[in-house]
């Protein structure tokens, strides 16, 4: 089972020991969240209201999905990633001011990590992530990832 809480604390989100399942609740009260797909990683919560979700969609394609805190009962939605086709995400972190995502992916080349800027609609809302910039080239394993700060990123892997 893997956590995360909003940076508000109002709630928390988890994905099943499966990688199938991914439930917020609020206080004691759980919700399924419809529309994502499996072999899900640890969720992310940005500082601008959206959980995020990275995984594999109904054809194993490696996809990145969003969710609207806001509005109840809305399910995820999938948000352009074409750069990670060919890849499955192993781990995915939203940067803390929400402007970029780091996200660690396998490959027939190997692990990879990449940031992405977040690219959002005149509403704020997530659509994609651009194209990357590669991070951590000396290593060859790369198991996880995530934000010490806004500009410092920690990483879990081995080197050649």
């Amino acid at each position: 089972v893997w956590l995360a809480a909003a940076p508000d604390g109002s709630e928390v989100a988890a994905v099943g020991g499966d990688r199938k399942q991914l439930r917020r609740w609020r206080g004691d009260q759980p919700v399924d969240v419809a529309g994502v797909g499996t072999a899900l990683v640890r969720p992310a919560y940005d500082d601008r209201g959206y959980l995020w979700a990275g995984g594999a969609d109904a054809a194993g394609r490696a996809t990145v999905w969003v969710l609207d805190r806001a509005v109840d009962g809305s399910p995820a939605r999938s948000i352009s990633a074409g750069w990670l086709t060919g890849r499955a995400i192993v781990s995915l972190r939203v940067s803390p001011d929400g402007t970029r995502a780091a996200v660690v992916s396998r490959g027939s080349e190997g692990d990879r990590l990449d940031i992405a800027g977040v690219v959002r609609d005149g509403a704020g809302r997530p659509t994609a992530l651009a194209e990357p910039w590669r991070q951590a080239d000396p290593l060859v394993t790369v198991r996880d990832v995530t934000w010490v700060d806004s500009d410092t990123l920690a990483v879990l892997g081995r080197t050649r």
